[in-house]
């Protein structure tokens, strides 16, 4: 989950979920494959708080999804996580426990960064940035306007 890369140490940890009972901590973050502009596919690992040993390792997409930034145990077999990547790739995934890739892998929101489970369990609010936006001042649309960047609330149904 992390890289020595010339002069720089990237990735690392970025967010921490227990499930329900408190035998498993996930931890959030990347596998990278270089320094500076960091890049690497999202990585989660599971452990078995007791023990400290590895139960699962979850790593979904392309060198662009970036880093996990949330998870959330829905259930205690079903973890959910979002991440934010370069350029503007972002994602919404559920794993079961156990399994390598994600059953959902929703990519149409750029750049998530925090969700949250409503107390009934059937909607998550997921925080993304606006499509389309740099944040650097420089692109432009087709009137010269610059489209600055905002952070939209998502309400997603979670499947049954």
């Amino acid at each position: 989950m992390y890289k020595l890369d010339r002069l720089q140490d990237v990735g690392g940890v970025r967010c921490f979920a227990f499930d329900s009972k408190g035998e498993k901590l996930a931890c959030g973050g990347i596998n990278p494959n270089r320094g500076g502009f960091v890049q690497g596919p999202s990585l989660v690992i599971v452990f078995d708080w007791k023990t400290g040993k590895e139960i699962s390792r979850i790593q979904s997409g392309s060198e662009n999804d970036g880093y996990v930034y949330d998870l959330l145990f829905i259930t205690d077999s079903i973890l959910a996580g979002v991440s934010s990547g370069q350029p503007g790739n972002g994602k919404v995934f559920f794993n079961l426990m156990g399994e390598t890739q994600p059953f959902i892998n929703l990519a149409t929101m750029p750049n998530c960064h925090s969700f949250a489970l409503h107390p009934a369990g059937k909607k998550i609010a997921v925080v993304s940035t606006n499509a389309n936006s740099s944040g650097n001042g420089k692109v432009l649309d087709k009137n010269k306007d610059y489209a600055t960047n905002h952070s939209p609330i998502n309400i997603l149904e979670i499947p049954t």
